[in-house]
């Protein structure tokens, strides 16, 4: 009886740690959380994730862009071949500023290319190299969870965007081997691989 009252003890010693200590864990400081969101987006628009502004646990939009988003579902889409964009090396969060349920949020970026024009037709990468940039990203607290609000001009990583063009060019190549590629498509195919040599020339 003594030895299983002390089993008994020791098994409830251990489950009570588990308990604490993953209640411990699981608690994150509003900073932590607010890097958290922030990291996540900008690695997934940098990776070239056209849907990521979408997505509801993680951006939220003011009313004038939520009508927008009714009438046009594509609005929250970035479009790598013809949305203004900045074309990026790497990224760094600098710094959070909490007040109440809203933050702040420095984020800096090297810069290497950005767009000079939108449209499939008018749209260029031109090489603007800036070492360091800095972006500033706001938050707001809603529903238990911090949304970023309004984000500023989407960023692409130079490697993400080779990578989308060369897939395309491949595309469009055999369309064009096939012999049944139209006269536009064949513009089409000219300027896509323009815009991936564009692309390789930017510097790091």
């Amino acid at each position: 009886m003594k030895n299983r009252t002390v089993i008994m003890l020791i098994f409830a010693l251990s489950y009570g740690i588990f308990v604490s200590g993953k209640a411990v864990v699981g608690q994150c400081s509003p900073e932590t959380l607010i890097r958290g969101q922030i990291d996540r987006f900008i690695k997934a628009e940098c990776e070239g994730n056209i849907y990521i502004r979408n997505e509801p646990n993680l951006i939220k939009f003011s009313r004038e862009s939520e009508k927008v988003l009714r009438e046009n579902l594509e609005y929250a889409r970035v479009y790598l071949q013809a949305s203004p964009l900045i074309i990026i090396s790497s990224y760094n969060i600098e710094s959070v500023k909490i007040s109440n349920n809203k933050a702040t949020v420095d984020v800096s970026f090297k810069q290497i290319g950005v767009t000079d024009n939108y449209g499939f037709k008018k749209r260029r990468i031109v090489p603007h190299l800036v070492e360091r940039t800095i972006e500033q990203y706001d938050l707001i607290y809603e529903d238990g969870k911090w949304l970023i609000y309004e984000p500023p001009l989407p960023r692409i990583c130079k490697s993400a965007m080779i990578k989308y063009y060369e897939e395309e060019v491949a595309r469009l190549n055999k369309i064009l081997d096939s012999g049944k590629a139209s006269k536009e498509q064949k513009e089409f195919i000219i300027r896509e691989k323009q815009t991936l040599r564009e692309l390789r020339e930017l510097n790091n």
